[in-house]
């Protein structure tokens, strides 16, 4: 009996060590599943949310009962008397730094602080300021400026960073966007309501209830041919060109599709009315002449 009673007194302990770790074991297993479920489902209801908010965000701006897009892209330079309403991926940073006069080269690598020295001439409302001063914008065919934005939110941002310019932009909504065909037919879905500036509609950008009447609107395609005039006239500093997307000035057709150019074409109908009436014509030609 005493043998007995001192191997179950070694036993026992190695019984309920086993039996503890076999415990955990099976807890783990189960919050494991658990875990799985969970992601399953919060998967699921990213989704749906994504979709209804899509919908019903579609709904409301056609309806045109939604918040209006304020325009807080108005940078106003007194000493100068000129107002620039700013359309992104249509060269701002470039005229930002004419306008501030910087050394172009110093800042060639900084192009963040550019933006950052303008803010202090950012304006949400310039009616008191409008009747004395020059108010000018520049546009870009929108064709070129949505790969533009891809190119550099997408592709740039990803190899420098490892993450791109929209990873947790409307829930993840533009997250696993493979190439720029998958980028653009989600942007179509995305009313100018909850775009980012960089893919929102010019015409919003521009064109808020018709408030402000410009002087002049050039085209991003001949940018420093239709800067110049402005540039000798108030005395600005020279235009540089950062953000180039490519050396081939027209690589951005290469990405198009006929199928894909009706979607862009369609989701950005009022700039082309009003700016590019025959881009959408040219890139089907471009397109033909291809095969």
């Amino acid at each position: 009996m005493g043998g007995y009673a001192n191997e179950m007194g070694i036993f026992m302990p190695l019984l309920k060590q086993n039996l503890n770790i076999f415990k955990q074991f099976v807890m783990t297993v189960k919050m494991n599943r658990i875990y799985t479920i969970i992601k399953m489902l919060q998967s699921k209801l990213k989704k749906i949310l994504v979709g209804q908010y899509l919908r019903f965000s579609y709904i409301k701006a056609k309806l045109g009962i939604f918040f209006r897009v304020k325009n807080k892209d108005m940078y106003v330079f007194l000493d100068k008397k000129l107002i620039y309403f700013e359309a992104t991926k249509c060269g701002c940073t470039s005229i930002k730094a004419a306008l501030l006069g910087i050394d172009t080269e110093e800042f060639a690598n900084r192009q963040a602080e550019i933006h950052l020295r303008a803010e202090k001439y950012r304006k949400e409302d310039i009616q008191k300021y409008e009747t004395n001063c020059y108010k000018f914008a520049f546009v870009r065919n929108p064709f070129s400026r949505l790969y533009s934005c891809y190119n550099d939110k997408f592709v740039k941002a990803k190899n420098i960073r490892g993450t791109t310019g929209y990873h947790d932009f409307l829930l993840g909504y533009l997250r696993n966007c493979k190439k720029f065909e998958d980028f653009a037919k989600r942007i179509a879905k995305i009313p100018d309501v909850f775009s980012d500036p960089h893919f929102r509609a010019l015409y919003r950008h521009l064109h808020i209830d018709n408030k402000y009447k410009l002087h002049f609107v050039g085209r991003f395609e001949c940018l420093e041919e239709d800067f110049e005039p402005i540039r000798k006239k108030y005395n600005l500093g020279e235009l540089p060109h950062f953000n180039k997307t490519s050396n081939k000035e027209d690589e951005w057709k290469d990405h198009y599709t006929k199928e894909l150019a009706s979607i862009v074409y369609k989701r950005y109908k009022k700039d082309f009315d009003t700016w590019y009436p025959n881009a959408y014509q040219e890139l089907l030609d471009y397109l033909d002449n291809q095969k």
